[in-house]
């Protein structure tokens, strides 16, 4: 188990490590019979998750976003928060106000995107976002409208 006044004394792995290395090898063959496989396949675990669940924020499609809350800046415009439900959205990008009461809005401007606290270029399906807007007022949007474009 380690050295001896500078001799080493040698382990029982070591020991071992040397008998086996000592004895006949077959070259690398296994004594398996060939009807027994060496592993069986795994068992499938939960649900298979199909492309056409609807529970799940689908990318690609067009943007779509529901308005949870509005808020007004001035002299920036009106930014409009909640979570993308569909596709994808980039600064520059029109969009309209699907609004539950009155029908589509005039398009209005994506000017920014900010998503905790960080600007953002893009933002995709599932994020939590923040859209900064030109063109709208507060009074042309409320909670539970929706966003396309």
């Amino acid at each position: 188990m380690g050295w001896l006044f500078g001799r080493h004394r040698k382990s029982q792995a070591e020991k071992t490590l040397e008998e086996l290395q000592r004895q006949p090898t077959t070259a690398g063959r296994f004594d398996l019979p060939e009807s027994e496989p060496l592993a069986s396949p795994p068992d499938p675990v939960g649900p298979s998750v199909t492309p056409d669940d609807s529970s799940a924020p689908s990318v690609g499609t067009e943007f779509a976003m529901r308005i949870d809350n509005k808020f007004s800046i001035t002299g920036r415009g009106l930014v409009l928060t909640g979570t993308i439900d569909s596709g994808s959205v980039r600064v520059g990008q029109q969009v309209k106000i699907l609004r539950q009461q009155y029908g589509p809005t005039a398009p209005a401007t994506v000017l920014a995107i900010e998503s905790f606290r960080k600007a953002r270029d893009t933002a995709r399906a599932g994020e939590e976002i923040g859209l900064l807007v030109r063109g709208l007022s507060r009074d042309d949007v409320n909670a539970g409208d929706r966003i396309v474009g």
